[in-house]
């Protein structure tokens, strides 16, 4: 399984929005044209594609940039929530600009993530958050909360 969905075997962003990742490679897929357009059966037009595509990618890859670890569909749902709720998406697929936005909370992203996950996965609520504190470390962005206040937010105080 590769770690970043939206990203080639070499780890480089797909060049072509039409690109369609491997459904073996990946988690997550980019929608196809089919998708886009049930009813009207035909191509939307490119600069449509590549925005729906983007930011459908964008989603994919952020939530694996923190948590390629983590394998539980719950916690990756509560992190997908809270990206698209923080506005943490990555620009120009750099991942380090998502962990600096995630880590420190900007937008509430770690509280909304310590929130949903308390409730959705309970099992895996302080996994989650050694696990973000550790992908966070490695991109040199200190995870804005403690375990205290990480339990707080899910109401586990």
């Amino acid at each position: 399984m590769h770690p970043f969905p939206g990203l080639n075997s070499k780890n480089r962003p797909l060049t072509s929005p039409h690109q369609q990742a491997s459904p073996e490679l990946f988690t997550c897929q980019p929608p196809t044209t089919s998708h886009l357009n049930l009813q009207l059966n035909r191509q939307p037009p490119a600069k449509m594609r590549f925005s729906i595509t983007t930011l459908i990618l964008s989603a994919c890859v952020a939530v694996n940039a923190l948590n390629e670890e983590v394998p539980w569909p719950q916690s990756q749902r509560c992190f997908s929530l809270a990206t698209n709720a923080a506005n943490c998406f990555i620009s120009n697929h750099a991942l380090v600009n998502f962990n600096a936005c995630a880590c420190s909370n900007t937008g509430n992203w770690l509280q909304s993530t310590s929130q949903c996950i308390a409730s959705a996965d309970p099992t895996h609520f302080i996994e989650v958050y050694n696990i973000l504190t550790t992908k966070c470390a490695e991109t040199n962005n200190a995870i804005a909360f403690t375990l205290a206040q990480w339990n707080r937010a899910g109401g586990r105080a």
